[in-house]
């Protein structure tokens, strides 16, 4: 991960799936976002096209995005900060993907059913394999 929190490009130019599928889920939580109309009008003495945002429905959905990034974190063995925060008092900014144990039920509902559905993402990330040859 660079500084900023965007992954890093891999040598070969191409991001790793994880890293890919994150920022789809991102963009298209963004859009989501973005479409819902706020339910109340403009605020009385806002400038016009200001519309005051749905407190309440932010926070639901702060709360949802949190609880989800948890659960995400578990499945992967990480930190819920992801080890990008250096101020963090779980893990001290080192708590990637791998880092703590991992939830075997998250792991199970989040990656397994990507590693059924689409196991060539993981084989072109695999280690090539060392064929044993047996003697003769």
């Amino acid at each position: 991960m660079s500084e900023t929190g965007v992954p890093d490009v891999a040598s070969n130019g191409v991001m790793p799936p994880w890293a890919v599928m994150g920022v789809q889920l991102l963009e298209a939580l963004m859009q989501r976002l973005k479409s819902d109309d706020p339910e109340d009008g403009p605020e009385p003495d806002a400038p016009p096209g200001f519309a005051r945002p749905d407190t309440a429905r932010l926070q639901r959905t702060c709360r949802f995005l949190s609880r989800h990034n948890e659960w995400a974190a578990r499945a992967l063995g990480a930190c819920r900060c992801w080890g990008l925060n250096p101020e963090c008092r779980r893990c001290g900014g080192q708590g990637g993907a791998g880092t703590f144990d991992v939830d075997p039920q998250a792991f199970a509902e989040l990656v397994l059913p990507l590693f059924q559905a689409r196991p060539d993402l993981f084989a072109r990330q695999a280690p090539p394999t060392v064929e044993v040859v047996p003697e003769q």
